[in-house]
């Protein structure tokens, strides 16, 4: 009777340890695309990458922060250019979270910070250049506006990755005035061109008429060749020849 009493009292032990031991235990499952901050009693331990992960004790606690790729438009903001025309410039920015701990523990909301900072910088480049530069080289603001940013985007955890004009927007009086500009680039183009065309048909007339000089015989033949087209009336003398039907 004793031996079962130990038995039973074994058995008991064994699974309230058992039952204790797998309360210490604790499982935290990080999906693709995230990865987790672990705590313990508020204090950060490490970063979690995907997968499943086992820490032993009590006080864990899991933060979750997204890595996936975000897009946010930025702008629309009216700004001076170098020659004091007001413009409104809108971007498109892309950037990611590249350190999850500084992500959540240096600023509030990293978004914001990351906004304010390309809305600076972004007035900063626009108020450098004139507003001709500026419609003619959009595609050229990404890249001081990213050097501007780097620091604080890596700063508050996140990666600039792209920035991209959107539109880039001038009063009404302004468009109208930028309009005339290229009509009159595209139709002083014209004309040039249309000078151009006229300059050669002189010269190759000129060139013709001193060929006919100095070879006669040349005139002669180009007038058996009109003959024989049949598309010319030749006078000679007082009688018109007409070309034959064929």
């Amino acid at each position: 009777m004793e031996e079962v009493y130990r038995a039973v009292l074994t058995i008991v032990v064994s699974a309230i340890l058992f039952a204790v031991m797998g309360s210490l235990f604790h499982w935290f499952t990080v999906h693709e695309s995230q990865a987790g901050l672990l705590y313990r009693y508020g204090k950060f331990v490490r970063t979690l990458s995907a997968g499943r992960h086992r820490a032993f004790g009590t006080g864990y606690s899991l933060d979750k922060v997204d890595m996936r790729q975000l897009s946010q438009v930025v702008g629309n903001q009216e700004v001076p250019t170098k020659d004091g025309v007001p413009v409104k410039v809108s971007l498109v920015v892309r950037f990611a979270v590249s350190d999850p701990y500084l992500f959540r523990s240096k600023a509030i909301d990293p978004y914001t910070e990351l906004h304010q900072a390309v809305q600076i910088a972004l007035r900063e480049v626009v108020i450098g250049m004139t507003v001709e530069d500026l419609v003619e080289n959009r595609t050229n603001l990404a890249e001081p506006i990213i050097a501007n940013c780097k620091e604080k985007a890596t700063e508050v955890g996140l990666e600039l990755q792209s920035v991209a004009v959107r539109d880039v927007i001038l009063g009404g009086g302004i468009k109208t005035a930028m309009a005339d500009i290229v009509k009159a680039q595209y139709e002083g183009r014209g004309a040039l061109e249309r000078a151009r065309a006229e300059a050669a048909t002189m010269r190759s007339l000129a060139n013709t008429a001193r060929m006919l000089d100095e070879q006669p015989a040349l005139a002669q033949l180009r007038l058996l060749q009109a003959i024989e087209s049949g598309k010319a009336t030749v006078v000679i003398g007082d009688a018109a020849v007409m070309p034959k039907a064929k």
